[in-house]
């Protein structure tokens, strides 16, 4: 199973964990939930720069380097602000700066990504 189907599956879940967080008063199954919907939606679109990537090379090649940082950091960006919501939401400030931390971890991630991106690119032109 790709990751586009993967991501939409954790979304469906995500949604259904919120709801029944919100049904029973529970907070933090609710946000749970929350921060599952987001994982699915930046798990599709990891799926999404895959297949591009993929169409783009004219191949069926892997995910690596690159571009797996990019969407490796990207995640880790969107799963470090769901979790600095949470910490707000509930008034957990650990939780909160982690979240931030995890973001700035998760952007690290993707300017590597990104350089090494565009190291092979100039390598290519030379």
């Amino acid at each position: 199973m790709d990751d586009m189907v993967k991501g939409e599956l954790k979304k469906a879940e995500g949604k259904v964990k919120e709801e029944f967080g919100k049904a029973v008063g529970d907070r933090s199954t609710e946000w749970g939930g929350k921060a599952d919907q987001v994982k699915g939606e930046v798990q599709k679109r990891a799926g999404e720069l895959e297949r591009d990537g993929r169409s783009a090379a004219g191949a069926d090649v892997p995910m690596t380097g690159g571009a797996g940082d990019i969407a490796r950091g990207e995640l880790r960006k969107a799963e470090g602000k769901v979790k600095e919501e949470f910490g707000k939401a509930v008034g957990d400030r650990s939780t909160e700066w982690g979240g931030k931390a995890d973001q700035v971890k998760g952007e690290i991630q993707k300017r590597s990504g990104e350089i090494q991106r565009d190291g092979r690119r100039d390598e290519g032109t030379n």
